[in-house]
């Protein structure tokens, strides 16, 4: 299906390949370095296509072109595109470089991602005629690099940041001998092997343009030094930072030996999560350095750094981190810090898009709903760039509804989706994550795949999209149906995988589940609107039917007519005496619920402090929305304002992956402290920087301020304001419909105004 629609012309030339070193197809933590020559013409621009498995750095003349590639899976894998200007490129001789890292076929991660083998693809053309100047092929030279540790023979299990994917960097600068330089010989390096054509199934069997923009880069440095230990050595401040937290001035620090086994280092703090790479430069004596990151405090060691001439160094692997500890470990003699900074690289969202609010408070839950929605986005939305970067489909909704009431780039929705459904199993399953394959599947997040589809279409009108994920969503339906019990409802005891749900430990998850049916029923539901988009009533009709006989099944077998209240579930034949707010905000938000019992059900549930709210950020998408959809807007704000407002308090400048309000004030994300989901596991990293966290940003316009995209594939935005009485004057715009949605709002004698500054063309606005 995606050959059809994304033909690999680019690749379609005599002799393309992907290449690689011989012998090293299954060795893990893999860094290969290529090079090619070849003759140009002086004045002519270039055109560089490529690809790579896994990361790549690939520069021109000495000169960095570009860094990826957009992750993938080699069912479907992205190329990218460059512009070489003709003024880096030499009349006769040049020279193209790749630093290629590749995680390693055997590495094993918690999620089971699938890595495949090493390789590279490259096509270079001339950017004026299009003519092919060259291609990978087995003309290019290759060897495994000597800077990067470790060498098989002395460490055959080298050392993982974590079990959920990622390696440590440990890096022997004074080995650089200047092999990216035009005059380098590299005649004794071997020739690399082509392995496979463009499209071989092992590599890539779909290859697509990546067809989103290439992550912004920008230069970022501390902001505080709030730590110097002399730890047996001595550490020497600049006056202007001798009281510590100081800020941080850029002034060197000299670091001097002291007795054997001294370990002097400082922590500097960059103020929130940065993401890319950092870069260091001292001068002196000869030493060696550890490198600690950490979201907080609780610092974990990922790189080991022996610079080299220049005393620079610049870590390849991508880092997420607040703070930076340099710790040395081997001083020779007095050593300088002499510049830190992070290369920071993310997604580039449109950034004419404002909401600014008259209330303090609500505002700083903005922007740092904005700051994370942008530290967690790469080539594709991630639940946490700190431990995984996956593209974990709960925090893709979340992140894509914030994405389009705060800046609105359908285009990375539509990708993301794209990878989702390229992983599909033959029997219709998708993996919870991506954006490799991998082993890990949730039903519950199969159906926020399909919800995620039909939004995207509400807010984009995208329908030929919608035709091409069409049939996958259909496998997907067939794969649940498979898991039915005679009652109607979906049930764990059929081998059917057990569901997320919410991060809630004091919830039922197994067996005849009240949150699982509902969002089933909701399923099955947004699957009828898409067969409606694409003209297939019969089979929308069908699938409504097939909701109401869900629903009618969940309010007789779930409902606990004596407390009035869903219970959590059946299991085993046997009702749970387990109720919970998720089960029935789930039921609520499925519809299930007779008008005349939703305001008893509220006030039971939600009213009464009985019931534990959600500390999964994520869940409260559901609860917003059933508030919202029941009448209950008043409601919002303030567990806006209690959850995320408290999550500031206790000093988050991005949100956390879990909060749990209740815990003493003191708490925060630790491995042994709570507001984690990984309590008392520390082999997993904490995340304090979450995608899924991201809910006010799409909460804020979508109910506060009553504006909803969601009809806009019927070219018309509805605004029904439902403001907290102490807001008095909101600005808000967003670039949506191929133009921009500019409003006002005023709160004057307890009503609210709205002025409509500019729409898109051909958009209705009903007010």
């Amino acid at each position: 299906m995606n050959e059809k629609i994304y033909p690999p012309a680019p690749w379609d030339v005599p002799g393309v390949s992907w290449i690689t070193l011989a012998g090293v197809e299954k060795e893990p933590n893999l860094y290969l370095e290529f090079a090619r020559r070849f003759e140009s013409e002086h004045g002519s621009s270039l055109t560089l296509l490529i690809c790579a498995a896994s990361v790549y750095r690939v520069s021109v003349n000495g000169v960095v072109v570009g860094r990826g590639p957009a992750p993938a899976d080699a069912v479907c894998r992205y190329y990218h595109e460059y512009r070489i200007p003709a003024e880096q490129i030499r009349a006769g001789a040049n020279l193209i470089t790749v630093l290629l890292f590749h995680d390693g076929e055997t590495t094993e991660t918690i999620q089971g991602f699938r890595y495949g083998k090493p390789g590279l693809l490259v096509h270079l053309r001339n950017g004026e005629t299009g003519e092919t100047v060259l291609v990978s092929d087995d003309s290019w030279r290759v060897r495994r690099s000597r800077r990067y540790s470790p060498r098989p023979e002395i460490m055959p299990t080298p050392a993982m940041v974590s079990n959920w994917g990622g390696y440590k960097e440990f890096y022997y600068g004074e080995r650089e001998d200047g092999w990216e330089a035009t005059g380098f010989d590299h005649s004794s390096w071997s020739n690399a092997v082509a392995v496979g054509a463009p499209t071989a199934p092992e590599y890539a069997a779909t290859l697509l343009p990546v067809g989103i923009p290439e992550l912004t880069e920008s230069v970022m440095r501390p902001e505080r030094i709030v730590e110097a230990s002399n730890s047996l050595g001595a550490v020497s401040l600049p006056d202007s930072m001798l009281r510590l937290p100081a800020t941080w001035t850029g002034e060197a620090i000299r670091f001097a030996p002291g007795e054997p086994g001294a370990m002097p280092s400082v922590i500097l703090d960059y103020g929130r999560v940065v993401v890319g790479n950092p870069e260091v430069t001292v001068g002196g004596a000869n030493c060696r350095y550890e490198v600690w990151y950490g979201e907080t405090l609780d610092l974990l060691r990922c790189d080991v750094v022996r610079p080299g001439p220049g005393g620079h160094w610049r870590s390849f692997q991508r880092r997420a981190y607040r703070y930076v500890k340099l710790n040395f470990i081997a001083l020779e003699g007095e050593v300088f810090l002499t510049d830190i900074c992070h290369h920071n690289a993310w997604y580039d969202y449109d950034t004419r898009g404002e909401l600014s609010l008259d209330d303090p408070l609500a505002d700083r839950i903005l922007a740092v709903t904005r700051y994370t929605q942008r530290a967690s986005t790469s080539h594709h939305y991630e639940d946490c760039p700190v431990r995984e970067q996956a593209l974990w489909i709960m925090d893709m909704r979340v992140m894509a509804l914030t994405n389009t009431y705060l800046y609105h780039n359908p285009e990375l929705t539509a990708k993301c989706l794209h990878q989702c459904f390229a992983l599909q199993n033959e029997d219709g399953s998708i993996p919870a994550t991506g954006p490799r394959g991998n082993s890990c599947y949730t039903p519950d997040f199969m159906m926020h795949l399909i919800a995620t589809l039909r939004e995207h279409y509400q807010h984009t009108g995208d329908r030929d999209l919608v035709a091409r994920m069409l049939p996958a969503a259909r496998g997907v339906a067939q794969y649940l149906q498979s898991f039915r019990a005679d009652s109607g409802l979906l049930d764990t005891a059929l081998g059917l995988p057990i569901p997320f749900l919410d991060w809630s430990f004091q919830i039922e998850k197994r067996g005849q589940t009240t949150i699982l049916n509902a969002l089933y029923k909701r399923f099955l539901e947004d699957l009828a609107a898409l067969e409606t988009v694409c003209g297939d009533l019969p089979a929308a009709h069908r699938l409504c039917s097939e909701a109401d006989v869900v629903g009618r099944a969940i309010n007789r077998d779930l409902f606990w007519e004596e407390k009035g209240v869903y219970r959590d579930a059946i299991h085993g034949g046997t009702p749970v005496p387990i109720i919970s707010l998720q089960a029935n905000l789930a039921a609520i938000h499925a519809g299930l619920v007779p008008k005349s019992r939703v305001d008893s059900l509220l006030k039971t549930i939600w009213d009464s402090p009985e019931y534990p709210r959600p500390f999964g950020p994520s869940y409260y998408l559901i609860v917003l929305e059933a508030l919202a959809a029941n009448g209950r807007t008043d409601a919002i704000w303030p567990v806006i304002r209690d959850y995320w407002g408290a999550m500031l308090e206790r000093g988050a400048t991005t949100w956390w992956e879990v909060f749990d309000p209740t815990t003493p004030s003191w708490t925060y994300p630790h491995t042994f402290l709570g507001n984690t989901a990984t309590f008392e596991c520390d082999w997993i990293p904490i995340s304090a920087c979450h995608g899924w966290s991201n809910v006010p940003g799409y909460a804020i316009p979508r109910y506060l301020l009553g504006v909803d995209l969601g009809q806009i594939a019927e070219k018309r935005i509805v605004i029904q304001p439902a403001l907290p009485e102490h807001w008095r004057n909101i600005a808000y715009a967003v670039p949506v419909a191929g133009g921009m949605l500019r409003l006002q709002f005023h709160r004057r004698g307890g009503e609210t105004h709205v002025d409509v500054l500019e729409k898109p063309d051909g958009i209705e606005i009903v007010l």
